[in-house]
């Protein structure tokens, strides 16, 4: 019934709360986007009948964005949102990332020089890939190799001064926050933690205190005031391992009695946003699903259950959907659907099969 309850909150039963790729990401509150092209993937099998041209759109105009925030790593956001996450987070992320670039041998002189060169070459509303930036500073004599200029960036994103611009042949750009998303005024720390909090319950329940932590990247301190700030939005369900579960409000005891399969990406939510997967994959079939290492790999999902793996096979012309089912033996999942899911992400991309 948990990973029932889960594909509700998730948006993956049916019951769309959403109209608009933004709509998803809003009730999400942050999405991984670790991989640039299946990311729009994970906003479009929440949002039947939608294109990924129309989740570009929203990236384009910035009502999406994508930069490391959380954890860190790569996220979609908001532009509602991400001035007090950004906020919020960055006083978490800054630390982490002058610990990672001590070996880059960058004084925060460089660093601050850095940022006014790469906001001379942003203002104005111009977006460039890390390479264009890279080429850009060497010419105006500030010589930096890659890897210490996407420190610089990441940096950049957790002071607020950087997030994502118009993609560029299928690249990720930078722009200036300042320039995409109107400077407001921001909730304290308090009604920050309290908001993150209300997102992450109401898109992500049932969920433990451990799972908000893993997600957010908040000390357990910091997880249980905010847990603690939203205890009227919750209910708490028994858990197997004595850690309490926590149902909002807006999860039904009893969703929607539906058969549902869904091709998910890689890093989808539905997997990487809890500290135990246990509800959604048997511990056996971890290595199946993602590595020792942090790689996740596309897989099926029958009704919150992670059942198998799929694979996008490029052969000449065509383009085929190959499925690995876990167990071949006892095959639960109606084929009928399993081809509607194969259809629905054809018609996302406009795969032709």
């Amino acid at each position: 019934m948990i990973e029932i309850q889960r594909t509700h909150s998730q948006l993956l039963d049916g019951a769309n709360k959403a109209a608009t790729p933004h709509d998803v990401v809003e009730w999400m509150g942050a999405m991984q986007a670790q991989d640039l092209a299946m990311a729009k993937w994970a906003v479009g099998v929440r949002l039947p009948h939608s294109s990924r041209q129309q989740v570009e759109a929203d990236l384009a105009e910035g009502r999406i964005l994508r930069l490391h925030i959380l954890r860190p790593t790569w996220h979609y956001v908001s532009a509602r949102d991400v001035r007090w996450m950004v906020q919020l987070s960055g006083t978490r992320i800054r630390p982490t990332y002058l610990s990672w670039g001590k070996q880059f041998e960058i004084s925060d002189t460089d660093y601050r020089h850095s940022c006014e060169h790469i906001t001379r070459m942003l203002t104005g509303h111009h977006h460039l890939t890390k390479h264009e930036i890279t080429e850009r500073m060497a010419r105006e004599g500030v010589p930096f190799v890659a890897a210490q200029v996407h420190y610089m960036l990441c940096m950049a994103e957790a002071d607020g001064l950087l997030c994502s611009g118009r993609e560029q042949d299928g690249k990720h750009t930078y722009a200036l926050l300042d320039e995409r998303v109107l400077p407001h005024p921001l909730p304290y720390r308090e009604e920050a933690l309290t908001l993150l909090a209300h997102k992450y319950f109401r898109s992500h329940s049932p969920a433990t205190l451990e799972d908000f932590v893993w997600w957010s990247g908040l000390t357990v301190t910091e997880a249980r005031q905010a847990l603690q700030s939203i205890a009227g939005e919750l209910e708490t369900l028994p858990a197997d391992d004595n850690r309490p579960l926590y149902r909002h409000h807006t999860c039904p005891d009893a969703p929607l009695a539906v058969d549902t399969v869904h091709l998910l990406p890689p890093y989808d939510e539905l997997l990487i946003s809890y500290k135990s997967r246990t509800y959604s994959l048997p511990p056996e079939h971890n290595r199946k699903a993602f590595t020792p290492h942090g790689v996740f790999f596309p897989v099926v999902c029958h009704n919150g259950r992670i059942i198998g793996n799929w694979q996008k096979n490029t052969r000449r012309d065509a383009v085929e959907i190959a499925i690995t089912l876990f167990d071949n033996r006892r095959p639960k999942v109606n084929k009928k659907l399993l081809q509607q899911a194969i259809e629905r992400y054809r018609d996302f991309g406009h795969i032709h099969l």
